[in-house]
């Protein structure tokens, strides 16, 4: 047990570190953060104690004030109280979806105080409790997702953006490890990242589509993350970012501008923002008792917010004010998003404000980069092929060099046409007799064509469906009756089921459970929205 010092001062800090001699097995610790004790005032808070016995209870309500030495006051209007056997028991705080502090002292009428995290990190600096309160992937968002290899459980983005874009493939249900190249951009991004000088502007990752602006974005916040990177293959030999630069990544899809504005405000343990101009003010105070660390936050997918208009919220809200009032704190911000949306030019709404990398760029671009992506696309790494005719390199290397040299610099289209090859191919093929046309449009649909039908229903009708949907995809229930009306007939909700989460199918649908719909699926990119039919305009394809 490690004691703070001077030993006067332990009945107002009443705190101590105990440190376990080995890892405990089992689930991961809940995350941690800490927020100032005034930050935490009319938050809610939820504690689990042992009162009674050893089944214990709950109790919740709100922060009623703050006291002195980094106490707080809990209030509750509880059914059940706060009582001794509650002391040393973790304060969750749903706001910021975290562990804030922890229950010190009950009183009489069964409200109680509670010591800060923040001041326990001051009580105790040689234990470094702010390096564990740190934002990291694993612990980024709300709700569990298995992996395949790599542990960010918590983050529902995770397991349907950053970790399949970082290794080259469509969704995580997609094994495998197929990011390749990139070696200009990263190197880049990671000097940018590494400068000892915050710069005053928004770095901007963009392209066309289907170019690999989120793979690369993806490879830095997965690369960073220690426990990430202690999972790459031995033979990755890609540019990494540095471990523990990325501070926040958020993907901004389907997303308001508070929204982007309070998950970067939870990372940083700041004051959670009421409006999205609240967020500068609020990160500045945060970090300014802080560390001194440099402080990089990544958002993808801005062309996909909810609307075009909170997408230039973000950018000229969040983005250029964190960039430009907040570089002496070493905050950076990165950006991934197409060049246009619904309402024109998106990137104009950075102005002078931003440094932009344009992966349509020759300087970013080297065709063996796109080969060798090719030829794992091609073998299906990490999920091979019985019998695939590709599966030696001697027959795959000029295939994929074929494809490369067709693709027209874009690793999508080189994607799905070695995919869909290294899936269906029974004999390999010359190089000479490959041929396509270099569309994503294009290659989606030669990709569709080679899906089998449910219940008699072509593969693009059964996608086309879930084109109409929100964000938050179809219930099975649902997708079957949308079906129905653009057919005539409806398939069955098992088949439904064992289509989306087929190895060909997953590479285009993202299945979700959670409370409200057990099942639910939606497309995995607007790109496929496109070429299933979704009437969208045409700036959604650039």
């Amino acid at each position: 047990m490690i004691a703070p010092r001077p030993e006067s001062s332990r009945h107002t800090q009443d705190v101590a570190i105990l440190v376990l001699a080995d890892c405990v097995p089992g689930e991961s610790a809940a995350p941690l953060r800490r927020p100032t004790a005034g930050d935490l005032v009319g938050e809610p808070w939820w504690s689990f104690g042992f009162p009674d016995d050893v089944f214990g209870s709950s109790s919740d309500g709100e922060v009623g004030e703050k006291l002195g030495h980094g106490w707080i006051r809990l209030d509750t209007a509880s059914r059940y109280l706060v009582r001794p056997g509650y002391s040393g028991a973790a304060l969750w705080s749903p706001t910021y979806q975290a562990v804030v502090g922890m229950v010190g002292q009950a009183n009489s009428r069964g409200d109680a105080l509670a010591l800060t995290l923040f001041q326990a990190d001051k009580c105790l600096p040689d234990e470094k409790l702010s390096a564990v309160t740190e934002w990291s992937a694993q612990d980024a968002g709300e709700s569990a997702l298995a992996a395949w290899g790599w542990t960010l459980e918590d983050d529902p983005e995770a397991g349907r953006h950053w970790k399949p874009r970082a290794r080259g493939v469509s969704t995580d249900a997609e094994r495998g490890f197929r990011f390749r190249g990139r070696t200009a951009a990263l190197t880049e991004i990671v000097d940018w990242i590494t400068a000892d000088e915050a710069p005053r502007h928004v770095l901007v990752i963009t392209g066309s589509p289907g170019v690999g602006k989120s793979a690369v974005l993806g490879r830095v916040v997965t690369s960073a993350d220690t426990a990430i990177a202690a999972t790459l293959p031995q033979a990755d030999d890609a540019v990494r970012a540095p471990l523990g630069s990325v501070s926040c990544a958020v993907h901004a899809k389907g997303k308001i501008a508070l929204e982007v504005a309070r998950e970067i405000a939870r990372a940083a343990s700041a004051a959670i923002p009421q409006a999205v101009g609240d967020l500068a003010p609020a990160l500045r105070a945060a970090l300014a008792e802080a560390s001194g660390a440099p402080f990089t936050v990544v958002i993808d997918a801005l062309d996909e917010a909810t609307s075009a208009k909170q997408a230039r919220l973000i950018a000229r809200q969040i983005a250029i004010p964190l960039a430009e009032t907040c570089a002496d704190l070493h905050v950076r911000v990165m950006i991934g998003s197409r060049r246009r949306d619904d309402e024109g030019d998106l990137i104009a709404a950075f102005g002078d404000a931003a440094r932009v990398i344009d992966l349509d760029n020759p300087a970013y671009f080297e065709e063996a980069d796109l080969a060798a992506y090719a030829q794992a696309s091609l073998q299906l790494l990490g999920d091979e092929r019985p019998g695939n005719p590709y599966a030696d390199d001697r027959v795959a290397r000029p295939v994929a060099a074929r494809i490369a040299r067709l693709a027209d610099g874009n690793f999508l289209v080189a994607g799905l046409t070695s995919r869909a090859r290294g899936l269906r191919d029974t004999v390999a093929k010359a190089p000479a007799d490959i041929s396509f046309e270099p569309t994503v449009a294009a290659a989606l649909r030669e990709y569709l064509t080679g899906l089998p039908s449910i219940d008699g229903i072509a593969a693009e009708t059964v996608l086309a469906a879930l084109a109409y949907a929100e964000v938050s995809g179809l219930p099975l229930s649902l997708w079957s009756v949308a079906i129905t009306a653009l057919h005539g007939s409806r398939p069955a909700e098992a088949h439904l089921r064992a289509f989306a989460r087929s190895a060909a199918a997953n590479f285009l649908i993202e299945t979700g459970v959670n409370d409200q719909r057990p099942v639910t699926a939606r497309l995995h990119d607007r790109r496929c929205h496109t070429t299933v039919g979704y009437p969208s305009t045409p700036t959604c394809a650039d």
